[in-house]
């Protein structure tokens, strides 16, 4: 189940990226407990609860191939629930 929700969050993401503006998400989590990394690739999730979650993504290529993901899911308090590293492998 989790690799199946990986690969949705992966597909969605590399539907549709995001760049991060430092000063759109500085306004947004100024007034939270903790923060969620800068990083180029972000998205959003709608959680269990109905509530706005946040996931990063980190690639590592090499030979212009994706090799390897790193997706880390943040809930609405912007708290780390968990993280999720996969090799990828292009056939």
């Amino acid at each position: 189940m989790k690799r199946l929700f990986l690969l949705s969050v992966i597909a969605l993401m590399m539907a549709h990226v995001a760049v991060a503006n430092p000063d759109v998400i500085a306004a947004k989590f100024a007034a939270a407990d903790s923060q969620i990394p800068q990083v180029d690739n972000y998205g959003f999730l709608n959680g269990p609860d109905g509530s706005t979650w946040t996931y990063t993504a980190s690639f590592v290529k090499q030979y212009g191939l994706y090799k390897q993901v790193t997706l880390s899911v943040y809930n609405a308090d912007k708290v780390l629930v968990g993280t999720i590293v996969d090799s990828l492998q292009i056939n």
